[in-house]
């Protein structure tokens, strides 16, 4: 029982990195979105 806590932890960090990569990654692709137009075209 104890080891399957810990790997359901283990899962559950991995889920959360994974989760908070794509996260900054999206957020990082949307400013460089959203800052590339601005300078051609208004928002």
């Amino acid at each position: 029982m104890f080891v399957l806590g810990s790997i359901e932890i283990g899962v559950g960090i991995g889920l959360i990195s994974i989760t908070n990569d794509v996260t900054l990654h999206m957020l990082v692709l949307l400013t460089l979105l959203g800052t590339v137009p601005q300078g051609s075209q208004p928002i």
